[in-house]
């Protein structure tokens, strides 16, 4: 299904350079256990038409872990979303900011 994608961190090194898009994925739903910090750094910009889910938007987050960092994200179920130039983007910088070498990635076209 498409999924209209927006940025909610700009100033986060993994959305750097990232504008809003649509992507064609898979939508997921998250339950979140109470005390566990999170960065939400992308967002649904609307849940779709039949979704039966509407208060979380959340898409991709972020958290320190002791000395390490953590990143999720829900998009990236199939080859559809594997070409997505945004998708290749933000899983490139997520990859350099955990390893603590945040980066702008330029994608090849």
């Amino acid at each position: 299904m498409k999924l209209n994608v927006i940025v909610d961190d700009d100033k986060h090194p993994i959305t750097k350079g990232v504008e809003p898009f649509t992507i064609e994925d898979e939508e997921y739903k998250h339950n979140f256990p109470k005390g566990v910090e999170r960065h939400v750094v992308l967002k649904f910009k609307e849940r779709p038409e039949k979704s039966d889910q509407k208060a979380n938007m959340d898409v991709m987050w972020t958290r320190d872990v002791g000395k390490g960092k953590v990143v999720y994200t829900s998009l990236g179920h199939g080859k559809v979303a594997w070409e997505h130039p945004s998708w290749q983007k933000l899983t490139l910088q997520a990859v350099c900011w955990a390893a603590g070498k945040p980066r702008e990635i330029k994608p090849a076209k």
